[in-house]
């Protein structure tokens, strides 16, 4: 039986050395197979990386005479008018808004300028209405006066009118007196006060001897202060002319000096 199972043994150790030799075999030829297909796919890298490097420099040269040629250049000429045309065009969008606002504002101001128009027709109106107003009152007012002047006479009476025929000197008066033109309120209160000041002043002039100082006259009241205090000037010097007061005035200082001498 031991005798049997040693053939066996070896029987079996040499097909398995046959195996084992097998597929050191395949392993190594797999091995050399890998190796070639390896080194020719570094090859084929190789090769690529240099058509790489050739299409690289051609795709350089070739934008660069691209970018240089008068064809280029016309379309960078043509890009530029494109963006400025584009510029253009936005700007002409806000000119047109601009321009419809523009024409709002025109449409109000053209309401604002007939409602303008319509009040200065009607200020004209109202003006032309109070100017016909004022003139009515002008000739109403001058009317009246006509009316008051009518019915108080002329404003001055002459002395003849007043005292009688006879003149200052007690002798018919034979000289005719011209009709002045009419005087307003202010000449004729400013001849009342010339009048009274001439009087006064003739008046103290027969008063020397009592050293009183004269004051000045009221025109008022008519009524002469200092020494001819309390006389009330007689209504008739009012009326007189400056001539005739001035007449007056001399025989009033005759007769005081010859009273005073006697």
């Amino acid at each position: 039986m031991a005798s049997a199972a040693l053939p066996m043994r070896n029987v079996r150790s040499r097909g398995a050395a046959r195996v084992l030799a097998r597929d050191r075999g395949a392993t190594t030829f797999l091995q050399e197979e890998f190796q070639k297909s390896l080194r020719a796919l570094q090859a084929e890298l190789e090769r690529l990386k240099a058509e790489n490097k050739d299409l690289k420099f051609k795709l350089i040269v070739t934008h660069t005479s691209t970018t240089n040629s008068p064809s280029a250049r016309v379309q960078s000429m043509i890009d530029e008018l494109r963006a400025e045309n584009a510029q253009l065009t936005k700007q002409l969008h806000f000119a047109q808004e601009e321009a419809q606002l523009l024409e709002l504002d025109y449409d109000d101001l053209r309401r604002d300028h007939a409602q303008m128009e319509a009040q200065l027709f009607e200020s004209r109106n109202q003006v032309a209405v109070a100017l016909e107003h004022i003139q009515a009152l002008r000739q109403q007012q001058s009317q009246m006066q006509s009316q008051m002047q009518s019915q108080m006479g002329p404003p001055l009476a002459s002395h003849t009118q007043m005292n009688g025929p006879r003149g200052p000197h007690g002798s018919q008066s034979t000289r005719r007196r011209r009709p002045g033109p009419a005087r307003t309120d202010n000449e004729l209160q400013e001849r009342k006060r010339r009048i009274l000041d001439t009087l006064v002043s003739m008046n103290g002039s027969g008063f020397q001897g009592s050293r009183k100082p004269m004051r000045k006259t009221s025109s008022d009241s008519g009524l002469v202060h200092g020494p001819a205090a309390g006389r009330a000037l007689p209504p008739v010097h009012r009326s007189l002319g400056t001539e005739q007061v001035q007449k007056l005035a001399t025989l009033k200082t005759h007769g005081s000096t010859r009273a005073a001498r006697k």
